[in-house]
């Protein structure tokens, strides 16, 4: 990653909610991992929390071979519909990660927003933030 997180993150990680974390292996090597955590939604009357992807990663050699879509699967169906209160699914990504954000938007995320400055010591600094709502927005079919 080109963030680099301290021991405390990893330490919140591990002694969190097990089930929000997940490895990807190749063959029996981990390769890849996706954590998230709960966020409380930014209006109070919201019903439901915010499910905020703090990363997700395959290392390097491990990229291309469709290990990624192992942890973002799991989140998407596994995850979700275990914790249908939270919604919708966010996360960062810096701008100039066309990668990532094409990796997203084929699983359905959408840029709702750029933030300027979002990363202190990247550059550039801004990212965006990719949002996917699983709630359907199509009307019920009338029989």
């Amino acid at each position: 990653f080109p963030v680099q997180y301290n021991e405390r993150f990893y330490s919140n990680v591990s002694t969190g909610s097990p089930d929000l974390c997940r490895l990807a292996f190749y063959g029996d090597a981990a390769v890849g991992a996706v954590c998230c955590r709960e966020e409380p939604p930014e209006n109070p009357k919201a019903k439901s929390n915010k499910l905020y992807i703090m990363t997700l990663g395959v290392l390097l050699p491990y990229r291309r071979l469709g290990i990624g879509s192992q942890p973002l699967d799991y989140v998407l169906d596994e995850l979700i519909p275990k914790r249908k209160h939270l919604q919708p699914i966010f996360l960062h990504v810096q701008v100039n990660n066309e990668s990532a954000i094409a990796f997203y938007k084929d699983a359905g995320f959408v840029i709702s927003e750029r933030v300027e400055n979002y990363y202190s010591k990247l550059d550039p600094s801004d990212c965006f933030i990719l949002t996917k709502s699983l709630i359907s927005t199509e009307a019920p079919s009338s029989s």
